[in-house]
C-alpha cells in the first residue's frame, strides 16, 4: 500500500448514483421545490454561493443548505410576529426565544462557514488565460 494512499484524492460519484438533494436536482428531498418555504431556502442558498463567490466547497454547500433552512424558518416567524401585531396581540414569547435561538445559530454557522465579508468572483483572466480565449489565428502563407 502506498504511503500516500490516505491522501490521494477520492473521485466524485457520478451524478446518477448521488441523491437528487447532492447533485443540485431538489432542494428538500421530499418537496418538489415550487412551495414558498422551498423557494425561500433555494433563493437563500443561491445568495449564498454568490457571497462566497460562486462556487461551494463541499463543507460551505452543506453549511450554506443548513443556513438556508434557518432563514426559511425564520421567515415564517417573523410572518407569525407580524400577522400577530397587525391583530393587536402579543407574540408568543416561546416563539420569539426559539427564534432568537435560531437566529444567533445562524449566525454562527455563517460566520464560521462562511464569513461576513463577501468574496467576489475574480472577473479579471490571467493574461495565459486571456491569451488562450482570443482566437486562432491561421498560419501565414510564406512564398
Amino acid at each position: 500500500m502506498d504511503a500516500n494512499s490516505s491522501t490521494d484524492a477520492v473521485a466524485p460519484l457520478p451524478r446518477r448514483n448521488r441523491s437528487r438533494v447532492i447533485n443540485g436536482n431538489r432542494t428538500v428531498p421530499l418537496s418538489d421545490g415550487r412551495g414558498l418555504w422551498a423557494r425561500l431556502m433555494r433563493d437563500t442558498f443561491r445568495n449564498l454561493e454568490v457571497h462566497v463567490g460562486g462556487e461551494f466547497t463541499e463543507t460551505q454547500r452543506l453549511m450554506a443548505r443548513r443556513i438556508a433552512t434557518l432563514e426559511a424558518e425564520l421567515c415564517f416567524y417573523e410572518d407569525q410576529f407580524a400577522q400577530a401585531r397587525i391583530e393587536g396581540r402579543e407574540p408568543d414569547p416561546n416563539k420569539v426565544e426559539l427564534y432568537g435561538r435560531l437566529a444567533d445559530r445562524q449566525r454562527r454557522l455563517a460566520e464560521s462557514a462562511l464569513g461576513w465579508l463577501r468574496t467576489p468572483r475574480d472577473l479579471n483572466p490571467t493574461l495565459d488565460g486571456y491569451l488562450a480565449s482570443l482566437p486562432k489565428e491561421p498560419d501565414e502563407i510564406t512564398p
